[in-house]
């Protein structure tokens, strides 16, 4: 049995970043099936780079892996470092 808490801010936070990772493997996942218009590669870009400010400003400009930072790069947002592994964001 694990006895470490989770606040909801926490809970709410790392839910947001787990989607944000999400929804940018899946567009890069898609961009290698199919060659997506100009026009909704643009819009996934705009709604990427809107998930991960959320995500970079709820974690203080912090990136909580590589694949994270990898991803915030890719929407022309630069985290102002990522977490070792095991180290925990705290606020």
């Amino acid at each position: 049995m694990n006895d470490k808490l989770i606040s909801a801010e926490m809970f709410s936070r790392e839910l947001k970043a787990a989607g944000f990772l999400g929804a940018y493997k899946f567009w890069m996942t898609l961009k290698e099936t199919v060659r997506p218009p100009d026009e909704v590669s643009e819009l996934a870009r705009d709604m990427l780079k809107a998930l991960g400010a959320i995500t970079l400003g709820e974690r203080g400009g912090v990136a909580a892996s590589p694949q994270e930072d990898e991803a915030l790069r890719y929407c022309g947002l630069s985290p102002m470092r990522i977490l070792q592994p095991g180290e925990i964001f705290k606020r």
